[in-house]
């Protein structure tokens, strides 16, 4: 009986640190896919250019998106209201031109809007970890209505386009806290003595 116990203690700590284990790991995948790569503080108050170097750690999908810190008025009739701004993107591998366009570059204008901010999605490009990217964003024009507003340039991966491994990270997380919380019964169990009692 004293051995049936001890090997419930053992296969329970073994599920637990496998379970834990396989959590830690997709917390870090989740981390990657959710995170700001370039989050890049402006203000709207004249005409600027940022330019910054920055690498990526997985080889995707990315967007690159303006983020202004004000609510743009929308409607089901204008579900995607006029953006207020004029600015101009490109993003070079050395010498090499990756993705360049401006906010009207689709005509679809995408953006995703809360109560707080607006984000303009202003374009996608692939991105490899073992290159070194540049990003040039310039603010040609913008609304007086803007002056003041703070907002920021960001890069993070692409939804859409790892949609499919998001959800899959999103499973392998729920199946590690399933083999965790196993793990943590067997070891439950072989101290509360039921397995002695069962035999």
């Amino acid at each position: 009986m004293a051995y049936f116990r001890r090997g419930m203690a053992v296969v329970g700590a073994i599920l637990l640190l496998i379970g834990a284990g396989w959590f830690v790991q997709t917390q870090g995948i989740l981390h990657r896919y959710q995170r700001n790569l370039l989050e890049e503080p402006v203000l709207f108050g004249e005409k600027f250019e940022v330019r910054r170097d920055f690498k990526v750690d997985l080889a995707t999908t990315y967007l690159i998106g303006l983020k202004l810190e004000k609510a743009l008025p929308f409607s089901l009739e204008n579900p995607t209201p006029p953006d207020g701004f004029l600015a101009e993107f490109r993003i070079n591998s050395g010498d090499r031109i990756v993705v360049e366009g401006h906010n009207n570059s689709d005509p679809r204008r995408p953006a995703i809007m809360t109560a707080e901010s607006t984000t303009r999605l202003l374009g996608t490009f692939f991105a490899q970890p073992e290159r070194v990217y540049t990003l040039t964003f310039r603010m040609k024009d913008f609304a007086q209505d803007l002056a003041g507003i703070k907002g920021q340039i960001l890069i993070r991966t692409d939804f859409v386009d790892n949609k499919s491994a998001f959800v899959n990270a999103m499973v392998n997380r729920f199946l590690a806290v399933a083999v965790a919380v196993l793990g943590l019964l067997f070891a439950l169990l072989s101290f509360t003595g039921f397995g002695a009692a069962k035999n």
